[in-house]
Order: structure tokens, then C-alpha cells, then sequence
């Protein structure tokens, strides 16, 4: 799907019904499996709060209108909790159900995950959840985040995923820090934790 970048939202009433099927699928999907990890009301919220499916030029000014910049290229969704919905940039098809998912996954997020991951690890823990919430590939080609997502993927396998899901959606980091602390990991991982106040990716 390509449009003229001046086009906005996705606006026609197919565009709005595809988009928003979508989007559902994707909160729906999330739902099932990290439903008992979030608090009910969480995902309450992001039932009410459907995404943002915006053209290039829309997609460019609703990202300069929440951070007062221009979105670094290649950046193709942003969120920052439920207070706002998450955006995604639909130029091109490819890559927009993973991006939704991204974005909602961030959305899920305990307020304190990325400070424990330090925001690079943080965006590669999103991706690989995401991933692996859309039963991608793991040995697929990583696009988005491609060395945060294999840094996740590494204390993911090192310390098993329940450590890792108790730190990002309950903002508990006691497992995982017991477990790099076992491993002798605990430098590298205190190496990803210099956080930086920047919107969701």
C-alpha cells in the first residue's frame, strides 16, 4: 500500500476498518498472552484507546507535535503510555502489523521497565516480546532494533523468560538481576541501564 505522503490518516472507510481490525487483533493477541501479567485496567485502556494510522506528513507532525523533533529516519511507529494513542506510519504495508504490535507491546510496558532495561535493551526486550507475540521467525531477519533485539534475546535465553517478563510488565527486576549476578553478567547489564527521557520507538 503506497499513498501520497500529504494524504494524513487513513481516512477512507476501508482504510479506517482494516487499520482498525488490525489494531484490535493486535490488542486482542497481546491480550492473550500477557493479559494475566498487566493489571485489567491496562488493558481496559488500550481497548479504549484505538491507534493512530497516519500517512507520511501526518505521521512526521503528530511525532515533532509530542517531542519537538523530527522522527529519526527509518522510524515507523511511536507510542508514550495510554495517555496518548501510539502512531503508525503506513506508507508501505510491509512492516505495519509488526510495528502495531511494537507500539501496543510498549503500551503494556510497566512504568519502570525502561529504566531497569536502560532504554536500548528496553526497545530489543519490545521487539523480541512483539516478535514473538506475531509467531515470527525467531531465526527471521531482524528489522527493527536488529542488535537491542539480539542483546534481549541473550539474557532472555540466559536468564528464561519468565525473569525477563516479570521485569518489563510488573517493573520487578529481582529475579533477573539474580540470575546476571549468578552468571557474571551483571556489568553488561548494568551497561544497558543509562536511561534517556526519549519517547517509545
Amino acid at each position: 500500500m503506497k499513498r501520497n505522503e500529504s494524504e494524513g490518516t487513513a481516512e477512507s472507510a476501508v482504510e479506517r476498518t482494516f487499520f482498525g481490525d488490525l489494531d484490535k487483533a493486535a490488542v486482542e493477541r497481546l491480550e492473550e498472552l500477557y493479559g494475566n501479567s498487566v493489571p485489567e485496567e491496562t488493558i481496559a485502556r488500550m481497548k479504549e484507546l484505538p491507534s493512530s494510522f497516519e500517512f507520511g506528513d501526518s505521521f512526521e507532525e503528530s511525532y515533532a507535535e509530542m517531542t519537538g523533533e523530527n522522527p529519526p529516519p527509518g522510524v515507523m511507529g511511536f507510542s508514550s503510555g495510554l495517555e496518548v494513542p501510539a502512531h503508525i506510519r503506513i506508507d508501505e504495508f510491509e512492516g505495519v502489523p509488526e510495528t502495531t504490535l511494537h507500539e501496543r507491546m510498549h503500551q503494556l510496558a510497566h512504568p519502570e521497565a525502561p529504566r531497569l532495561f536502560g532504554r536500548p535493551l528496553y526497545e530489543g526486550v519490545t521487539e523480541n516480546l512483539s516478535l514473538s507475540a506475531g509467531e515470527v521467525d525467531v531465526n527471521a531477519e531482524l528489522q527493527a532494533y536488529p542488535n537491542e533485539t539480539r542483546e534481549a534475546r541473550r539474557i532472555s535465553d540466559l536468564c528464561g523468560e519468565g525473569a525477563v517478563e516479570k521485569a518489563y510488565f510488573e517493573g520487578d527486576d529481582s529475579d533477573l538481576l539474580e540470575c546476571v549476578d549468578q552468571a557474571q553478567e551483571r556489568s553488561f547489564f548494568e551497561a544497558q541501564t543509562e536511561d534517556k527521557e526519549v519517547i517509545d520507538g
